[in-house]
């Protein structure tokens, strides 16, 4: 109907133009009037043919209205792909690397080279005569992550979200028969060690939470990084120098935060209240509870901060001083815990610098000082000497400087310290000092992909055994995304 229509306008508008032309013709060959006639006769049929097509595009219009044209279906969007997965004005940021790691020792570390923390000792029961380095590959620090923002609420509150993941949970493959023969003792509990698998690697969760702002508040609930110790080494990736001078770890928490602008620098106030015993998991007294939970408060942690410009053009300095509580009880006295405490406390203090020295050069670290801190990686992992009941006095930090020689490289030079008080320690294997040095190199070759080459020389020193030494080598390959 609308064609037919549409075509029997047209017919007739043409039938118009051609037999007022045949009547132009006409006209002019039987009476030959002049050229003046004929312009003027060209005008009046150019307003008859104008009028015409007015005509034509009312009769169209209505024709529109009386039978609308089919919408045509909308273009699929290849750039917001999420949409159909994800709830209306949600926004996903996927985010993370693949990665693949090659780390060599010429003497052996803790119990498992891909989680190195101190390196054990030439005569240490649970190794033999013949003492060997170790290689390892592995892809554990593989990383995926997502980030949501969601829409801001009416009362002005912003929502985002994080969850974020990696490869490094243990699952035990096959257990290693214990060695009746060897002793026991804080390096080697019963020899029953079990092994993992070195090509299982588990999911794990880094970070889980939700987190809430508006201006210059925040609020957070879920698994982060505690709030103590905000910066890391270059070096040692697997476990960013825990035990060795870096402290602080992830955990479950509620966290608060004031971060306001004054002038050209910014303020951070932070405080959070988190699970205890979430990262050391101990449990004294064997009674299937972890003693952090076990005394009914939680670990405490605030940092102050002060970020502003340098005077390096384009970079920030930044400043922060903080500190940790936490309590843990013990509740079965069946077998000789601590000396028979049954109540410890563990405080922590410490300070973090970053500061360029120019537009190529930075200087980073952190120094803290505490006691019974297993459960925020210092001490070298030793929180409280059983014999005694002491809890275990420590200090150290770490320093590094980074140059930026091009672009696309950067090395790091840097040092790290964890020394526990040995008169707080007791075993002939209790470990008193465990320092690197170290030399990290980064290379990126440009769309997320990079390489890394380390060298970094540990020592680890003990109460009453010979001291442990090592040279670590490790190679990446990463791709980011």
């Amino acid at each position: 109907m609308r064609q037919w229509a549409r075509g029997m306008v047209m017919a007739a508008w043409l039938l118009a133009v051609v037999m007022s032309s045949r009547a132009v013709v006409a006209e002019e060959e039987t009476q030959g009037r002049s050229q003046e006639d004929l312009l003027r006769i060209i005008e009046q049929q150019q307003k008859v043919i104008e009028a015409l097509q007015k005509r034509v595009e009312t009769l169209e219009k209505r024709l529109d209205e009386t039978h609308p044209k089919p919408e045509k279906p909308a273009p699929s969007d290849t750039t917001h792909a999420h949409k159909d997965i994800f709830r209306s004005g949600f926004n996903v940021k996927f985010y993370g690397f693949l990665r693949g790691d090659l780390e060599a020792d010429t003497r052996r570390m803790n119990f498992d080279s891909q989680l190195p923390f101190f390196v054990l000792s030439p005569a240490d029961p649970s190794q033999t005569k013949r003492r060997t380095g170790e290689i390892t590959f592995h892809p554990r620090l593989t990383r995926f992550g997502f980030d949501v923002n969601a829409p801001k609420l009416a009362n002005g509150w912003q929502a985002t979200a994080k969850l974020e993941t990696d490869f490094f949970n243990a699952i035990i493959d096959r257990p290693a028969p214990a060695n009746p023969n060897l002793p026991a003792g804080p390096n080697n509990p019963f020899l029953a060690r079990d092994l993992v698998s070195g090509s299982r690697a588990a999911l794990r969760i880094r970070q889980a939470y939700v987190r809430i702002q508006k201006g210059d508040w925040h609020i957070l609930m879920g698994q982060a990084w505690d709030v103590i110790s905000p910066f890391f080494p270059s070096l040692n990736a697997n476990t960013v120098m825990w035990n060795a001078g870096n402290t602080a770890d992830r955990r479950p928490q509620f966290r608060v935060g004031y971060e306001p602008k004054r002038g050209q620098g910014q303020w951070s106030f932070v405080g959070m209240v988190g699970a205890s015993g979430a990262v050391d998991g101990q449990d004294l007294d064997g009674d299937g509870f972890r003693d952090g939970e076990g005394a009914s408060t939680p670990t405490i942690q605030a940092r102050v901060g002060y970020t502003a410009p340098s005077r390096v053009k384009g970079q920030n300095w930044s400043v922060g001083i903080w500190g940790h509580t936490a309590h843990q009880e013990v509740n079965r006295f069946t077998v000789p815990t601590a000396g028979g405490g049954t109540s410890f406390s563990s405080h922590l203090m410490g300070m973090d610098v970053s500061l360029p020295l120019s537009s190529k050069l930075r200087l980073q670290g952190e120094i803290w000082t505490g006691k019974n801190l297993s459960d925020v990686r210092g001490g070298i992992g030793q929180g409280i000497d059983v014999p005694t009941g002491k809890e275990v006095s420590a200090k150290g930090g770490w320093l590094e400087v980074s140059y930026r020689v091009s672009p696309r490289y950067t090395f790091n030079v840097g040092m790290t310290l964890d020394q526990p008080d040995a008169s707080d320690l007791t075993p002939a294997s209790a470990r008193t000092r465990n320092s690197t040095l170290y030399l990290t190199n980064r290379y990126s070759f440009g769309n997320g992909l990079s390489m890394g080459f380390d060298w970094a020389y540990w020592k680890t020193k003990f109460k009453a055994l010979p001291t442990g030494t090592n040279n670590r080598f490790t190679f990446f390959v990463q791709q980011d995304f």
